[in-house]
């Protein structure tokens, strides 16, 4: 995306109808002072991103199918959900799309309305004072929920089930560290093996 803004920006200057020396000047001056500002916030972006890449644990990236269907992520023993996880601290990751498709959801019919509920009230006392920050699960302090915000250079994908490949994929390369993606969504398993993320399948509540 950075790559891509410098291109569009050196086409807009190059493109530009003829220019007096002054004119072309002014022009180089402000494109250098946005960029100037563009890459300063980049870097603090980079900034606050020290503590993500910092903290240990498995990384597991919940879909909201995770949350809805699956048994209740504060219930479910996520040492189980695949053997590369099945020792060590474990860190759930939701991306900010996930919380938005939950807030949609609460809008939904009834069974839908309540899970989704239940959900973000569960999240909302988890991470209560500190939202944007990870949070251990009830009885599990080996497992923790955290929300990953989108970044101000961040641009979504035009579908909800690439989005959250896609930030799987954003994880794993920021880390280097490998990454399970957890859904209750069959088509996910096979949305997500083009991109090289290993999604796992939730264990459903009526199932043994």
């Amino acid at each position: 995306m950075l790559f891509a803004e410098i291109a569009e920006s050196y086409h807009r200057v190059v493109q530009t109808p003829l220019l007096t020396e002054r004119q072309l000047n002014g022009l180089l001056d402000r494109e250098g002072k946005a960029w100037s500002a563009r890459l300063d916030g980049l870097i603090a972006e980079l900034e606050q991103q020290k503590p993500f890449l910092a903290r240990p644990g498995h990384l597991v990236v919940l879909d909201t199918s995770a949350l809805m269907e699956g048994v209740f992520f504060t219930e479910f023993d996520w040492h189980a959900l695949d053997p590369a996880v099945k020792e060590g601290p474990i860190r759930l990751i939701l991306p900010s799309l996930v919380i938005e498709e939950l807030d949609e959801l609460k809008r939904r019919d009834a069974r839908q309305k309540a899970q989704a509920r239940k959900v973000l009230r569960t999240l909302r006392e988890l991470h209560r004072p500190r939202p944007t920050e990870p949070a251990p699960l009830p009885d599990r302090p080996e497992v923790s929920a955290e929300v990953l915000l989108d970044g101000g250079w961040h641009q979504r994908q035009p579908n909800n089930d690439e989005e959250i490949i896609d930030q799987a994929v954003a994880v794993h390369e920021l880390t280097g560290r490998s990454v399970l993606l957890a859904t209750g969504d069959y088509a996910m398993l096979y949305r997500a093996a083009p991109r090289g993320v290993t999604a796992v399948l939730m264990r459903r509540p009526d199932e043994a």
